[in-house]
């Protein structure tokens, strides 16, 4: 049994906004209990180059697919 995870790339290559995914762990079972991704609207960051580019979630997965917990049953 494996868990795999395809994520937001660091940079904005391809014309995309840059994306991080943070994962929850289970400490005691060391199974994963949620995950969050991260964007950055490259865009609106390029049109104000003097502020400081804002990071905002885009999804988390339990919320996004309306589950209780990453498990696979």
């Amino acid at each position: 049994m494996g868990w795999y995870l395809i994520s937001g790339s660091g940079t904005s290559g391809g014309n995309r906004n840059p994306a991080f995914t943070v994962i929850d762990w289970d400490e005691e079972f060391m199974v994963p209990i949620n995950t969050h991704t991260y964007i950055m609207n490259i865009t609106e960051a390029n049109l104000a180059p003097e502020k400081i580019p804002e990071v905002f979630e885009l999804h988390d997965m339990i919320n996004e697919y309306g589950m209780i917990d990453l498990s696979p049953s």
